[in-house]
C-alpha cells in the first residue's frame, strides 16, 4: 500500500514561526528579496496604528517584479530554489542574498493579511494577490484545499509612464505585534548593515548597484520620525584604521596587503 503525505494548512503558519525568528527578521528577509530583485530601491512605509491587529507595513521596490508565470509557478512554490538554480549572482551581479525560498513565510510573521502588486518591465499588466494567513490556521483543512486568489489587471501602482514601471509592493495589514520606538530602533540597525558601505576615493559603487533603503512612518507618534528617511551604512570607510588592498580570485582566494595608518602623521604607510 502507498500514501501520500498531505500537509495540514496551518504548516505554513508553523513553518514561518520556526524558520523566522522575529518580525525584525521577517522584515529584512524581505528587503534581502528586494536586493535580489536587483532593485535600487526600498521604501518601507508603517502606517498607524502600529498596534496588534491594526495598522500596515509597505514594502515598495523598483526590482524586476514579477509576472503571472513567476507568481504561479515560483512564488507560489514553497521553499524553491529558483535563485540558486539560476546563478549564484543576479543578473546585475550581485550575490544572491535570500535564503531558502522563505521570503513568504516571513510575510506571514508580520501580519495576517497580505497584498502584492507586482509588475515586470516587459509585461502590459501588473499582478494583484491576496492571501489571509488566518485561513492557513484552521486545522480541519489540508494545505491543498486551500487556494490563492490573484489576477491580472491594468497597471494601478507601476504605470508604463511612471518611473517605477516595473518592482513589487507588498502590503502587509493586521499587524501582528505592537511596535515599540525600541523595536524601530532594532529594525534600523539591523538594515544598516544591508547597505554598502560609504563611497570614498578608494571604493566606488557603480551607478547600476545602488542600493538605498527609506523608512516611512504615518499616523504614529512623532517620535518615531527620528527613524525616517534614508538608511545610512553602519560602515564608513572615510577614516579607516588600516586599508586591505588586494582581489579575490574566481577560487575565493585573496591577494592583497594591509596598509596601516601612521597615527602621527595620518597617512597610510
Amino acid at each position: 500500500m502507498k500514501s501520500k503525505l498531505r500537509p495540514k494548512a496551518r504548516l505554513l503558519r508553523t513553518l514561518g514561526a520556526d524558520l523566522i525568528s522575529s518580525e525584525k527578521v521577517a522584515l529584512v528577509e524581505l528587503v534581502k528579496n528586494s536586493y535580489d530583485a536587483d532593485a535600487s530601491r526600498v521604501d518601507i512605509t508603517f502606517n498607524g496604528p502600529l498596534k496588534e491587529g491594526q495598522g500596515v507595513i509597505e514594502i515598495l521596490d523598483d526590482g524586476h517584479g514579477m509576472d503571472a508565470n513567476t507568481i504561479e509557478n515560483t512564488w507560489l512554490t514553497i521553499a524553491t530554489n529558483s535563485k540558486r538554480a539560476k546563478s549564484q549572482k543576479t543578473p546585475k551581479g550581485r550575490p544572491i542574498l535570500g535564503e531558502k525560498g522563505i521570503g513568504r513565510l516571513a510575510i506571514s510573521r508580520l501580519g495576517t493579511v497580505l497584498e502584492i502588486i507586482s509588475k515586470t518591465k516587459y509585461s502590459k499588466n501588473e499582478i494583484f494577490l491576496t492571501i489571509n494567513w488566518d485561513d492557513f490556521n484552521n486545522d480541519e483543512l489540508y494545505l491543498d484545499e486551500l487556494s490563492v486568489n490573484w489576477v491580472e489587471r491594468k497597471p494601478e501602482i507601476f504605470k508604463n509612464s511612471s518611473p517605477k514601471n516595473s518592482g513589487t509592493l507588498l502590503k502587509i495589514k493586521n499587524i501582528s505585534k505592537d511596535y515599540t520606538e525600541n523595536d524601530i530602533k532594532d529594525i534600523y540597525n539591523s538594515l544598516t548593515r544591508l547597505i554598502p558601505p560609504i563611497k570614498n576615493d578608494i571604493q566606488k559603487i557603480k551607478d547600476d548597484d545602488i542600493f538605498s533603503i527609506n523608512l516611512n512612518f504615518k499616523d504614529v507618534e512623532d517620535t518615531y520620525n527620528k527613524y525616517s528617511g534614508s538608511i545610512e551604512s553602519e560602515f564608513d570607510t572615510h577614516d579607516p584604521h588600516y586599508r586591505l588592498v588586494g582581489a579575490i580570485d574566481d577560487e575565493g582566494k585573496l591577494e592583497g596587503k594591509f596598509i596601516y595608518l601612521d597615527r602621527a602623521t595620518k597617512k597610510f604607510d
